[in-house]
Order: C-alpha cells, then structure tokens, then sequence
C-alpha cells in the first residue's frame, strides 16, 4: 500500500499545488492553531513530515519569520516522493529568486534542508537528534501505522517540544460516500472512509502524551460536476483505496481487490452518471466536505 501511496503522490507532484486549495486552507488553519514557541537563544530545530511540494512549507517558513524575531532556526522538509521533493524545491528557488529581484540582492534558503525518507521510518536517533517543533500537514492519515508514526515522532521532541499536525477525518467526502452508496456501489472506493476517527485519535494522543489539544474543523467544497470533483481527488494524489487502511490498522495483511474490483476514478460513464444522479437527488450539488482535525502535543 505504501508505494501505491507514493505513486499516487509522485504521479500529481506538477499538478498539485493547482488543485490542492483543501490543502492550502488546512495549512492556514493548522499555523493559526500553532502554539507560541518557548524563548530561547539556541536555534530552533524543526522537522516537517511528508512536505509534498512545499505548499505548507512556504507558509511556515513565512509564519516563522515573523514569530520568532531574531531566533535562529533550522528546517528539515522529509518526504517519500522524491517527485514531490523535487518540486518544492522548485518552488522555493523560484519564491527566493523573485525576492532576490525585488531588493536587488541575491538571496538564498539557507535555513532549510529537503530530506527523502520515509515519514513512518524516521532516520533520526533520539540520541543524537531533537526537535524543538515537528510538523506536519494532512500527512499521518495516509500512514499505514498511524499510531506508531505519532509515537515516534514525539520521542524526537526535545523538553518542552512541541508535535503539531493536521489529520483528515474518516467523515471527508463523506457526500460521495451517500452517492456511491445510493448508486449501489461500494464507498470502501474511497481512501476516507479508513481513517482513524476523532474519538480514536484522541485516545492514541492521550496514550502518548499527557497534554493534547484537539480541535475539528470541516470545510466544504462546491465542484462544477461529479467530474470535476473526482479531477481534484485524482491531481491531488487521493487515490488509494480504504480497505488497505483498515487492515493496516487491525495489524492485518495487504488488501487484495476482488476480481473485476475498479477504482471510482476509472468507472464507466454509466456507473459516473448514477453516482452523480444520486448525488444531486440527496445534496442538490456536487458539494465535498473534509473532516480536518488538528492536534498538538506538548512534551515536558
């Protein structure tokens, strides 16, 4: 399931950021909620997990600037997708040219470094590495292990560290969920419906941290038609299928189709026109909405 996931994420890495507004918004809101960090004069050492092409990057280096005045800091952006590494740098090249341009001056990132790893396989030592801040935007639910992902990047929080990060909830798409449902179509098409929901999520924070705050947030999207919003699912990388989820939860074996099994995004345009019909007879619109929940743990 793992390097289906990768695949799907390499294979949007050019048309990401065009589609993914979903995701911009959830980074907007998961710096909103970021807790102000301890003073100090050391560096701050930071770790982003699963950067995909920057997009939330940019933002918190932005956010950074501002709220840590003259402090030092130190960013490690890790992602599995060397495609999607590849274009955040891109991205971030391109920001600091335009800005070299308009003060005339060259500048250069020098405070960040792109690490392709496996965010469920961090490759730190709690010996020899600590982070003031891990963060980390709508990436833990697409682990195959969530729990274990969690536990092991608040081990690398230095004292007073701080983990914060956004998790979409089993609730998002949950509109399509009616409609394949409606049409007579099996809604374990879709990725969502194996997420860990907020009540067990909160119970894994709690078992790993003794201070946890958690708050839900849902966001709603209008789509042209039912074609346009599986468009977005398909150029933002959504696309591996819940039943691998589950399994990979209950410690059970990889998922295996059943034979004639096909994803949603590749059906006939009969089977579409149903699932679009029972759409707009039960929600009037091609709406979507995204169950975000953001979570931060604080390490003594």
């Amino acid at each position: 399931m793992k390097q289906a996931i990768c695949d799907s994420f390499s294979r949007a890495a050019h048309s990401y950021d065009s589609w993914a507004s979903v995701q911009r918004e959830v980074a907007h809101l998961l710096l909103a909620e970021l807790p102000s960090m301890p003073s100090s004069r050391s560096p701050l050492h930071i770790l982003e997990i699963g950067c995909g092409t920057g997009c939330y990057t940019a933002i918190l280096m932005e956010y950074l600037k501002h709220s840590l005045g003259s402090r030092e800091y130190r960013l490690t952006a890790l992602d599995i997708s060397f495609d999607m590494i590849k274009q955040a740098q891109n991205g971030l090249r391109s920001s600091f040219q335009a800005l070299s341009q308009a003060v005339h001056a060259p500048l250069a990132p020098t405070n960040i470094a792109f690490l392709c790893a496996d965010g469920e396989e961090l490759p730190f030592s709690c010996a020899k590495t600590r982070f003031g801040l891990i963060t980390s935007n709508s990436t833990f639910q697409w682990f195959q292990t969530p729990e274990r992902s969690i536990r092991a990047a608040y081990d690398l929080l230095a004292g007073h560290g701080i983990l914060h990060f956004s998790f979409f909830g089993p609730q998002s798409l949950k509109e399509l969920q009616t409609a394949l449902h409606e049409a007579g179509f099996d809604a374990q098409h879709l990725a969502a419906t194996g997420f860990l929901s907020r009540e067990r999520l909160y119970s894994i924070l709690c078992s790993i941290s003794p201070s946890v705050r958690m708050k839900e947030v849902m966001i709603t999207r209008r789509y042209d038609n039912l074609l346009h919003l599986l468009k977005t699912l398909k150029l933002t990388g959504v696309s591996a299928n819940a039943r691998a989820f589950e399994r990979a939860n209950q410690g059970l074996g990889a998922y295996k189709p059943r034979p004639g099994h096909r994803e949603i995004l590749h059906m006939s345009s009969q089977g579409l026109k149903r699932i679009e019909q029972a759409y707009l007879k039960h929600h009037k619109a091609i709406c979507a909405s995204y169950q975000v929940v953001i979570c931060t743990l604080f390490k003594e």
